[in-house]
């Protein structure tokens, strides 16, 4: 594995012609829908949806929704010296991605822009690889991916554990057994430890401050962000922001 690249993208086309794809991709369907169209066949995907893109492949991508957006990993994959491929057209892997999927997508796309190491990157795409797999066999962590992609795409909201049960179908009581068995945590700490990873994200980046950045995740003052951080991190923005440099 090589050249991993990641992208997230709200594209403002609604037709792409593609004529001979240069990488691999995995991608990832956060909002609204899309249509691939390829000799010999065709499919719809849909939030949650994973779609395998193979290099050198011919298709047509329609996007009939203007809220399009989605997470897409490309890479580059050599057997024995020569370019490979899983298939010669596109392949809808999962209409629903597992939370171990989605969160590997998360992981790639907050920390592209510093990880510059080929082995972290490939750790997660063989993690993304990996939920794909097992995907179908791990029906009850299925279960909670609807409320993960919701926290994962509201991250900075406040969270309704009632609203959250009522995506994944189960009673209040169902969902919280279900997700601190599979998490070992709360929902609630589950999405502040989401929040803490954007955090240290932002402020790796270079010219975002710490009011910037408390102002980005929505906290209603940096006081009250610079305590979220150190609780959950154990030192300060300004602190953590010292240790980076």
């Amino acid at each position: 594995l090589s050249n991993i690249n990641v992208i997230h993208r709200k594209p403002t086309y609604r037709f792409l012609n593609i004529t001979h794809r240069k990488y691999n991709g995995l991608q990832l369907i956060l909002h609204g829908e899309c249509h691939y169209t390829f000799e010999g066949g065709e499919f719809t995907l849909e939030p949650g949806s994973v779609v395998y893109l193979p290099f050198g492949s011919v298709h047509q991508l329609d996007i009939p929704t203007v809220d399009f957006e989605f997470y897409r990993i490309d890479f580059q994959l050599e057997i024995d010296g020569e370019l490979a491929y899983f298939s010669n057209k596109p392949l809808k892997l999962t209409d629903s991605a597992s939370t171990e999927c989605i969160e590997a997508f998360q992981t790639l796309i907050d920390n592209y822009q510093f990880i510059n190491d080929t082995v972290a990157k490939t750790k997660f795409l063989c993690s993304i690889f990996h939920s794909l797999q097992s995907s179908m066999s791990n029906p009850r962590c299925e279960k909670l991916a609807p409320a993960i992609r919701y926290l994962l795409e509201h991250l900075t909201e406040k969270i309704n554990c009632v609203e959250l049960a009522e995506l994944c179908y189960l009673s209040t009581a169902q969902f919280y057994n279900l997700f601190h068995t599979e998490y070992g945590t709360t929902p609630l700490e589950y999405r502040n430890q989401l929040l803490l990873r954007k955090a240290c994200s932002l402020l790796r980046e270079s010219g975002i401050s710490v009011t910037e950045t408390s102002n980005m995740l929505g906290f209603e003052s940096v006081a009250y962000f610079s305590r979220f951080f150190k609780k959950h991190l154990g030192l300060s923005p300004s602190n953590y922001l010292k240790q980076k440099d």
